[in-house]
């Protein structure tokens, strides 16, 4: 797991709080939890060897949101692994953009919001998650857009 933030941001601006990348034996992968309309908070890429989907998980309210990923590698059951990325304040598919890079692998671009914890105040950023099928790493970077 990696967080970046832009240098001049931590100097000019409050503290960012740091979403975590967990398993998904966390309560908050629950099924239960997948964002409303599915449809539109789901996607898949690689043939449907990768899915996200927008978790809403209500409580705590500043940060109910977050980003589940099932994604290969796959155990020799047949399971994709599966992680979850906490502690959004808000968190769409919207607008987002995708792509793969062989030496990266599969990228997206999400516009996200954070809770300003120091300061108690929303800020909206950009969540940048790369997603390397073949490893299973997941590494993601947040940048903010600070007014």
């Amino acid at each position: 797991m990696k967080l970046a933030l832009i240098p001049i941001a931590l100097f000019a601006s409050p503290v960012l709080a740091e979403p975590v990348l967990t398993d998904c034996n966390d309560w908050r992968a629950s099924a239960e939890y997948v964002a409303e309309p599915w449809d539109e908070m789901t996607a898949t890429f690689g043939n449907g060897a990768t899915r996200i989907a927008i978790m809403d998980s209500v409580e705590p309210a500043n940060a109910a949101y977050n980003l589940l990923i099932l994604s290969p590698p796959f155990a020799p059951t047949g399971e994709r692994q599966c992680r979850l990325l906490t502690g959004f304040s808000g968190l769409s598919l919207e607008g987002m953009e995708a792509g793969y890079d062989p030496s990266i692998g599969l990228y997206l671009t999400l516009t996200t919001q954070l809770f300003l914890d120091d300061i108690s105040e929303f800020a909206s950023a950009q969540l940048d998650v790369r997603i390397n099928q073949e490893t299973g790493d997941i590494d993601y970077f947040i940048a903010p857009y600070f007014e």
